[in-house]
Protein backbone atom coordinates (compact mmCIF):
# COMPACT_ATOMS: atom_id res chain seq x y z
CA UNK A 1 0.00 0.00 0.00
CA UNK A 2 0.92 3.48 -0.28
CA UNK A 3 0.32 6.22 2.20
CA UNK A 4 -3.04 7.40 1.21
CA UNK A 5 -4.06 3.85 1.45
CA UNK A 6 -3.00 3.21 4.69
CA UNK A 7 -4.53 6.28 6.29
CA UNK A 8 -7.83 5.26 4.04
CA UNK A 9 -7.87 1.50 5.68
CA UNK A 10 -7.42 3.37 8.91
CA UNK A 11 -9.64 5.65 8.82
CA UNK A 12 -12.03 3.69 7.32
CA UNK A 13 -13.53 5.64 4.07
CA UNK A 14 -13.48 4.36 0.72
CA UNK A 15 -13.21 2.04 -0.67
CA UNK A 16 -12.33 0.19 2.80
CA UNK A 17 -16.34 1.02 4.12
CA UNK A 18 -17.07 -1.37 1.17
CA UNK A 19 -16.95 -5.49 0.64
CA UNK A 20 -13.98 -7.49 -0.50
CA UNK A 21 -14.25 -10.59 -2.85
CA UNK A 22 -11.91 -12.70 -1.82
CA UNK A 23 -10.79 -15.84 -3.32
CA UNK A 24 -8.57 -17.03 0.01
CA UNK A 25 -10.35 -19.87 1.18
CA UNK A 26 -9.10 -21.65 -2.51
CA UNK A 27 -5.97 -21.56 -3.65
CA UNK A 28 -6.64 -20.58 -7.90
CA UNK A 29 -4.20 -22.28 -10.47
CA UNK A 30 -2.54 -19.24 -12.30
CA UNK A 31 -4.29 -20.13 -15.76
CA UNK A 32 -7.54 -19.83 -14.25
CA UNK A 33 -6.60 -16.69 -12.12
CA UNK A 34 -5.58 -15.20 -15.53
CA UNK A 35 -9.35 -15.34 -16.84
CA UNK A 36 -10.63 -14.50 -13.62
CA UNK A 37 -8.54 -11.32 -13.99
CA UNK A 38 -9.56 -10.55 -17.65
CA UNK A 39 -13.03 -11.01 -16.72
CA UNK A 40 -12.47 -8.79 -13.43
CA UNK A 41 -10.88 -5.89 -15.74
CA UNK A 42 -13.61 -6.06 -17.98
CA UNK A 43 -15.99 -5.77 -15.26
CA UNK A 44 -14.38 -2.49 -14.02
CA UNK A 45 -14.32 -1.53 -17.39
CA UNK A 46 -17.86 -1.70 -18.33
CA UNK A 47 -18.76 0.66 -15.29
CA UNK A 48 -15.96 3.21 -15.68
CA UNK A 49 -13.69 2.51 -13.08
CA UNK A 50 -10.39 2.13 -15.31
CA UNK A 51 -9.67 5.99 -15.25
CA UNK A 52 -6.53 7.29 -14.13
CA UNK A 53 -5.17 4.19 -12.21
CA UNK A 54 -2.25 3.50 -10.01
CA UNK A 55 -0.12 0.28 -9.12
CA UNK A 56 1.39 -0.70 -6.21
CA UNK A 57 3.36 -3.70 -4.96
CA UNK A 58 1.57 -4.10 -1.65
CA UNK A 59 3.40 -5.80 1.48
CA UNK A 60 -0.04 -5.32 3.67
CA UNK A 61 0.42 -9.48 4.65
CA UNK A 62 4.03 -9.57 4.13
CA UNK A 63 5.31 -7.15 6.69
CA UNK A 64 2.88 -3.79 6.47
CA UNK A 65 5.86 -2.20 4.40
CA UNK A 66 4.52 1.04 2.86
CA UNK A 67 5.88 1.95 -0.01
CA UNK A 68 4.80 4.81 -3.46
CA UNK A 69 2.29 3.73 -6.28
CA UNK A 70 2.69 4.35 -9.72
CA UNK A 71 0.79 5.84 -12.37
CA UNK A 72 -0.43 3.22 -14.76
CA UNK A 73 -3.38 3.07 -17.22
CA UNK A 74 -5.95 0.31 -18.88
CA UNK A 75 -3.77 -0.80 -21.38
CA UNK A 76 -1.31 -1.56 -19.45
CA UNK A 77 -3.18 -3.56 -16.73
CA UNK A 78 -4.26 -5.68 -19.89
CA UNK A 79 -0.47 -6.08 -21.03
CA UNK A 80 -0.06 -7.40 -17.40
CA UNK A 81 -2.22 -10.14 -17.37
CA UNK A 82 -1.88 -11.34 -21.05
CA UNK A 83 2.01 -11.07 -20.44
CA UNK A 84 1.18 -14.24 -17.72
CA UNK A 85 0.85 -13.03 -14.09
CA UNK A 86 3.38 -14.88 -12.26
CA UNK A 87 6.59 -13.39 -14.28
CA UNK A 88 5.69 -10.38 -12.02
CA UNK A 89 6.34 -12.02 -8.39
CA UNK A 90 9.62 -12.76 -6.65
CA UNK A 91 10.76 -15.85 -4.51
CA UNK A 92 10.47 -15.29 -1.11
CA UNK A 93 8.44 -12.08 -1.30
CA UNK A 94 5.14 -14.06 0.20
CA UNK A 95 1.99 -12.42 0.34
CA UNK A 96 3.49 -9.20 -1.25
CA UNK A 97 0.56 -8.53 -3.82
CA UNK A 98 -0.26 -6.74 -7.16
CA UNK A 99 -2.71 -3.72 -6.67
CA UNK A 100 -4.10 -1.71 -8.75
CA UNK A 101 -6.81 1.05 -7.73
CA UNK A 102 -8.35 3.79 -9.41
CA UNK A 103 -7.60 7.82 -8.49
CA UNK A 104 -11.75 7.91 -7.30
CA UNK A 105 -10.87 5.00 -4.92
CA UNK A 106 -13.66 3.01 -6.16
CA UNK A 107 -11.99 -0.41 -5.89
CA UNK A 108 -8.45 -1.66 -4.81
CA UNK A 109 -7.84 -4.71 -6.86
CA UNK A 110 -5.31 -6.76 -5.20
CA UNK A 111 -3.36 -10.53 -7.40
CA UNK A 112 -1.11 -12.70 -6.22
CA UNK A 113 0.77 -15.61 -7.26
CA UNK A 114 3.47 -18.11 -5.80
CA UNK A 115 6.22 -18.43 -8.11
CA UNK A 116 6.96 -21.34 -6.54
CA UNK A 117 3.68 -23.40 -6.85
CA UNK A 118 1.79 -21.78 -9.79
CA UNK A 119 -1.66 -23.61 -8.13
CA UNK A 120 -1.54 -21.34 -5.07
CA UNK A 121 -2.90 -18.11 -7.24
CA UNK A 122 -5.02 -15.42 -5.30
CA UNK A 123 -7.55 -12.57 -5.80
CA UNK A 124 -9.24 -10.16 -4.08
CA UNK A 125 -11.03 -6.77 -4.75
CA UNK A 126 -12.38 -4.39 -2.66
CA UNK A 127 -15.96 -2.12 -4.07
CA UNK A 128 -19.02 -1.13 -2.70
CA UNK A 129 -21.54 -3.83 -1.06
CA UNK A 130 -23.89 -3.30 -4.68
CA UNK A 131 -20.59 -3.79 -6.69
CA UNK A 132 -19.28 -6.62 -5.00
CA UNK A 133 -22.83 -8.38 -4.56
CA UNK A 134 -22.67 -8.53 -8.48
CA UNK A 135 -19.46 -8.93 -9.79
CA UNK A 136 -19.30 -11.98 -7.03
CA UNK A 137 -22.18 -13.27 -8.51
CA UNK A 138 -20.83 -12.81 -12.12
CA UNK A 139 -17.67 -14.54 -10.83
CA UNK A 140 -18.77 -17.44 -9.44
CA UNK A 141 -21.36 -18.38 -12.17
CA UNK A 142 -18.83 -17.74 -15.09
CA UNK A 143 -16.07 -19.53 -13.43
CA UNK A 144 -17.47 -22.19 -11.18
CA UNK A 145 -16.05 -20.41 -8.17
CA UNK A 146 -16.45 -20.68 -4.27
CA UNK A 147 -15.86 -16.85 -3.23
CA UNK A 148 -16.23 -15.22 0.17
CA UNK A 149 -17.62 -11.86 0.65
CA UNK A 150 -16.06 -9.98 3.62
CA UNK A 151 -16.43 -6.51 5.40
CA UNK A 152 -13.24 -4.34 3.87
CA UNK A 153 -11.87 -2.81 7.20
CA UNK A 154 -12.38 -6.37 9.25
CA UNK A 155 -10.41 -7.99 6.14
CA UNK A 156 -7.51 -5.70 5.83
CA UNK A 157 -7.47 -5.48 9.86
CA UNK A 158 -7.25 -9.57 10.03
CA UNK A 159 -4.63 -9.57 7.30
CA UNK A 160 -2.29 -6.89 8.26
CA UNK A 161 1.41 -8.41 9.06
CA UNK A 162 2.80 -5.21 9.84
Amino acid sequence: MDEALENSWKKNTKPFNGYTITSYEDFIETDLLKKVVSSIVDFLSNNNMLLKLYRNEDWHEHDGYINSSKETNEEELREFINSGLNKFFSEGDNYVRILFYNSNDDFIFRIYCNVDNTDESEFDITLSKEFAEELKDKLEKEFDLKLDLKISKEFFDEIYAG
